[in-house]
């Protein structure tokens, strides 16, 4: 029975799938951009995260819709919580630029619009025993 029950599961799994993909294909253009394969990624994500908890939590179909449901919304509500931040970051950065121009002469002001900012390098992983450090 309970194989039965995750083999439905699975199919229903399947149903949405498609459906959402085709629905997402139909609504966005060809050709991936930046936000098309961010959008794909968090799609991904949330049916990994409904297989994993239907198996071990043996969820009904019923349970399994409801909780994509639940995750398609705290998705979108943390997508906007994310975008809201990141302009907060921009303006805190122009912000930023426009102190830096105030101590700057005339002409650094000129060099200083010239150059580009050079992204932060990334942090290198620690390696050895972190006891050590």
């Amino acid at each position: 029975m309970k194989k039965i029950l995750a083999l439905c599961v699975w199919v229903v799994l399947a149903v949405f799938t498609i459906c959402f993909a085709q629905q997402s294909q139909q609504q966005q253009p060809q050709g991936k951009g930046k936000m098309q394969e961010m959008k794909q990624r968090g799609e991904e994500m949330i049916k990994a995260k409904i297989e994993k908890l239907t198996q071990q939590l043996n969820l009904t179909i019923q349970q399994a819709s409801q909780l994509k449901d639940v995750l398609t919304d705290y998705a979108q509500q943390i997508k906007q919580i994310m975008s809201e931040a990141n302009d907060k970051v921009r303006a805190l950065h122009l912000k930023e630029k426009d102190a830096i121009k105030a101590l700057l002469t005339p002409e650094q002001k000129t060099k200083f619009d010239t150059l580009k900012e050079k992204p932060m390098p990334m942090a290198e992983p620690m390696s050895g025993n972190p006891e050590q450090l």
